[in-house]
């Protein structure tokens, strides 16, 4: 075998391949000079039970409905901090409670104050997606519902004619996303005259996806004059993102739980090497003995979809999730994920926000994740509230480099120098027509010995034996035998035979016909050139 060639510079491209944006650097100069302007909090992450926390009866039975004993670490960090009204930025690892952690308390500050709505929402809460937005309001409604609030989702794949008559009749928390929520605002249905507090979550992810502008956008169509508390929360926290906190915050204080950037402590790393047109196959195996519900995630829609299908043609309940489908189709998935009617989730990033459920306890990347931050959103949905998972990355020869560099920011070990082999194999079957040409030479086609330079154009022989043919070919027969080693002279005669053939079958198809006896002559000679090429092509 051929060394391997020598690879470049991690540059943040693969040897093959589109180019992948790299990894953002874990600390900076500038990111020091945004930290530095925040007021940084020490966090006190001690359990706390929520019957210590909770004033409000209604409120708390709302808590003790969804089996909440004991505070998670974000939780009992910033609860203070929110009920008090301040300014805040709280970075925490992916399933930790942060929806909880800034809701439950400023549920509780709106009950208490008991303000009348004014005609507009008092909390305004922006997430990427639909599906988050879906997970927040739930939230709203499962603590709150043996309040009076009233919660409204906004976000697009659906009609506006409902959101419209929520918006104009009043609610205390709206929820969207920042397109659709642009729309109403052009349209002069959604007015927050009266907005108290503006919740930004995962304002990382919405960088990403290119709805910064709009987030900018909605800030400014708020009221400059009326006091407001603005939170931000995530679990990574892009430069971007810090300087526009800076930008629309009072005096804002900072809360970092763990290491900012990371995957939860709580989830085992694991990475499988093999050849791209292996995966599936390996996939579907792993599929049939894990035990619990499995995410997996694809890196493009098209490829979503036609992993869903093979693993649904193997047996294995699968549903897709990705932008192109519908509202319903969306909803019908997540709920079918959450029931157990489908045992696996195939979906893109869009998922890895918002799918809050417990019962996952294996990721699969099915590609390797474009930078470190989509693997930390991706992995971060299994080992939720406090339990283990498992994050399984299948990786490509042409991917480990991108995979070292999201293993080297997070100190993780996935290869080591006994792998070395198995990396050499799945480059050999990811690969085999490539790497075949590379380390051995190329086998061309056998090819019969021309018999002489008069034989290239046939004489218009009319009836032709075999006898006849073969004494032409005589002189050639010797060199048959030496490229066809273990066959006879008949046999090197019966392939010279079948050369002229073959010539005189492709040269009458391209002009007319003179003879009609040469046809059927011709026609009898193909039946035993086609014999002879079959024998011929086992040989070789």
């Amino acid at each position: 075998m051929s060394p391997r060639p020598e690879r470049g510079a991690r540059t943040g491209r693969s040897r093959s391949g589109p180019r992948r944006p790299p990894a953002r650097p874990q600390a900076t100069a500038r990111n020091a000079e945004l930290l530095a302007k925040f007021e940084s909090l020490p966090p006190d992450i001690e359990p706390r039970r929520f019957t210590d926390l909770i004033k409000v009866p209604e409120l708390l039975m709302g808590v003790e409905d969804r089996r909440f004993e004991h505070t998670t670490p974000i939780q009992s960090a910033v609860f203070d901090t929110v009920a008090a009204g301040r300014d805040l930025v709280a970075c925490a690892e992916t399933g930790t409670g942060k929806t909880a952690a800034f809701l439950l308390p400023l549920m509780q500050r709106l009950i208490q104050v008991n303000a009348e709505r004014e005609g507009s929402a008092r909390i305004l809460v922006l997430a990427p997606t639909r599906e988050l937005a879906v997970q927040i309001e739930d939230d709203v409604q499962g603590f709150g519902y043996h309040t009076s609030m009233r919660c409204a989702a906004v976000f697009g794949g659906v009609g506006m004619d409902g959101q419209e008559q929520a918006l104009k009749a009043g609610v205390d928390v709206v929820v969207a996303t920042p397109g659709r929520l642009m729309d109403h605002l052009r349209a002069g249905i959604a007015a927050f005259t009266g907005l108290d507090v503006l919740v930004l979550d995962e304002a990382d992810r919405m960088l990403d996806m290119g709805f910064w502008p709009d987030v900018k956008f909605i800030v400014s169509q708020l009221p400059p004059g009326r006091p407001r508390q603005t939170l931000l929360f995530s679990a990574t926290m892009p430069e971007e993102v810090m300087g526009f906190a800076l930008e629309i915050m009072q005096s804002p204080q900072l809360i970092q739980l763990g290491i900012r950037n990371a995957p939860a402590t709580s989830i085992t790393h694991k990475a499988e090497l093999l050849g791209r047109h292996e995966k599936t196959a390996w996939l579907s195996r792993f599929l049939r003995r894990a035990p619990g519900p499995t995410l997996v995630f694809s890196s493009t829609k098209r490829g979503a979809d036609r992993l869903a299908r093979d693993l649904q043609s193997q047996g294995i309940r699968a549903a897709a999730l990705h932008a192109d489908r519908t509202q319903a189709d969306r909803l019908r998935a997540v709920e079918g994920f959450k029931s157990g009617t489908h045992r696996v989730l195939v979906a893109t990033d869009i998922a890895a926000r918002g799918l809050d459920i417990d019962a996952i306890e294996t990721v699969v990347n099915f590609e390797v994740p474009f930078n470190r931050e989509a693997y930390v959103h991706r992995v971060g949905r299994a080992g939720r509230a406090g339990s283990t998972g498992t994050a399984i990355t299948l990786v490509s020869p042409d991917e480990r480099q991108d995979m070292e560099e999201i293993a080297d920011a997070f100190g993780l070990v996935l290869f080591e120098d006994a792998h070395a082999e198995l990396v050499e194999a799945g480059e050999a079957i990811d690969g085999a027509a490539v790497q075949s040409a590379i380390d051995s030479p190329r086998r061309s086609r056998t090819r019969r010995p021309r018999t002489t330079e008069a034989s290239a154009v046939p004489p218009p022989v009319v009836e032709a034996g075999p006898g006849e043919l073969a004494a032409d070919a005589a002189p050639e027969a010797p060199a048959s035998t030496t490229d066809q080693p273990g066959t006879d002279g008949a046999a090197g005669d019966e392939g010279a035979d079948a050369s002229k053939q073959r010539r005189r079958r492709r040269r009458r198809r391209s002009g007319p016909k003179t003879d009609d006896a040469a046809d059927t002559g011709t026609a009898e000679a193909d039946a035993a050139a086609a014999g002879s090429d079959g024998d011929t092509g086992d040989q070789s």
